[in-house]
């Protein structure tokens, strides 16, 4: 049964793409692991998928502040759509 558990939060885990997703289902964690109730194993499956949650988003924050550096350090201007002519 332990194995059935972290399976489903692992599965779970995997179907979240986006960073907000991500960080929601970081906190719906948190706030389980905290209020209690939950019986050990399920809470350290839990604990487990925290972990490899916070991993992911912060490697996420870390991409977002290199490319951000990236271009306010070289002096690059993000550019309009080709579509739009900025000089009109």
């Amino acid at each position: 049964m332990q194995n059935d558990t972290r399976e489903t939060s692992e599965q779970e885990g995997l179907r979240i793409n986006s960073f907000e997703e991500q960080l929601k289902r970081l906190e719906l964690i948190v706030s389980q692991l905290e209020t209690g109730g939950v019986p050990l194993h399920e809470s350290l499956a839990l604990f487990e998928e925290g972990m490899e949650l916070l991993k992911r988003l912060q490697s996420m924050l870390e991409m977002a502040e290199t490319r951000i550096e990236e271009l306010l350090g070289n002096g690059t201007t993000i550019l309009a759509p080709d579509s739009v002519d900025i000089n009109e």
